[in-house]
């Protein structure tokens, strides 16, 4: 499954990420996350491949899942 990766740097200084569906959904983000001003440069975009298979899903969830407060 290909998913498409947002990371920004938030007013508070931390590291966020957050994924879209498509490059055009992932560009809207952008757009939207330093418009808004919840991002305090200019978001990157990248493509990221995440396993389908349970093993696999779970792998990456435990690597790359977060908490949003």
């Amino acid at each position: 499954m290909n998913l498409h990766q947002v990371t920004f740097n938030t007013p508070s200084g931390s590291v966020r990420r957050q994924f879209a569906g498509s490059a055009d959904a992932a560009s809207k983000l952008a757009t939207e996350l330093k418009k808004s001003g919840r991002a305090t440069d200019k978001p990157e975009r990248e493509s990221v491949e995440i396993a389908t298979d349970k093993v696999g899903l779970i792998k990456w969830l435990n690597e790359n899942a977060s908490v949003v407060e």
